[in-house]
């Protein structure tokens, strides 16, 4: 326990580290706190523990980072979203296989079709 409470610390304090600014930070919290509420709206026993939300937050962090880079490098925006399809696909893979539960990723995505269809 004191190991999970002591490497929690250590990820958000290394998430902070390398947050480029706090609008990059609040938007990865908000996109932790919008997977969990998508679960939670489906099952509250699948809620995201605080370890899986900081994952999610540096990974979040990770792809915000990737896409800046685009942005400063590809003037054309066309382009850039299209670059940014594959950027964005492949850390939403990695929140889904690496981050979330079999149950969790069901739940999710079963809360998002949900509020999709409101």
């Amino acid at each position: 326990m004191k190991n999970l409470i002591l490497l929690s610390g250590i990820l958000l304090f290394t998430i902070t580290g390398f947050a480029q600014s706090d609008k990059m930070l609040k938007k990865a919290k908000q996109k932790a706190d919008d997977i969990n509420a998508a679960i939670v709206s489906v099952d509250p026993g699948l809620a995201l523990t605080e370890d899986q939300k900081a994952k999610i937050i540096s990974i979040q962090l990770e792809r915000f980072k990737e896409l800046k880079v685009l942005k400063e490098t590809q003037p054309d925006n066309e382009k850039r979203k299209e670059l940014a399809k594959p950027v964005n696909k492949k850390y939403a893979k990695q929140i889904n296989k690496e981050v979330l539960s079999k149950p969790q990723f069901k739940a999710y995505q079963k809360g998002k079709n949900l509020k999709k269809n409101k």
